[in-house]
């Protein structure tokens, strides 16, 4: 049996001046061996205002990412596939998506923790067009059961 890559979401603390105050929504590659070795900082936070709903304010807790990190391998034993990483709300941008397969991605992945309104009206229409526009796999996992 061969071991496995591990792509995952999480929060992870922030450095900086933001540090006391916000956290980093990161995506971590975590190869066969267990070592951490890709991080990608979200560059897209979520703030809306949903009519009759919640009101959503990403910004005011995380830390927006500013730089987009080069798709990697995904494994010695899967030559020709490369991962780009983004998270969640990344996926309204097309531009981002496109960049990546520029710098060689086949396969974008979006971890992902949409509101029930807008994953009902979006999440499979945005992930068909994000693997249309840019011609690439898209994996997308999301959240399930209750959240407070």
């Amino acid at each position: 049996l061969g071991a496995l890559c591990v792509a995952v979401g999480v929060h992870e603390p922030t450095k900086g001046v933001n540090k006391d105050t916000k956290v980093q929504n990161n995506q971590l590659w975590i190869s066969e061996l267990g070592v951490i070795e890709q991080r990608y900082q979200k560059i897209h936070l979520f703030d809306i205002n949903i009519p009759n709903g919640p009101i959503l304010q990403e910004s005011r807790s995380v830390e927006a990412g500013n730089k987009i990190l080069c798709p990697f391998p995904v494994s010695d034993n899967a030559p020709g596939f490369k991962v780009g990483f983004s998270i969640c709300y990344d996926i309204r941008f097309p531009e981002l998506a496109a960049r990546l397969r520029q710098m060689g991605a086949n396969i974008l992945t979006y971890p992902s923790a949409f509101t029930t309104k807008t994953g009902e009206a979006h999440w499979l229409e945005l992930g068909r067009a994000r693997a249309i526009d840019s011609q690439c796999y898209v994996v997308m996992a999301a959240q399930c059961g209750e959240h407070d």
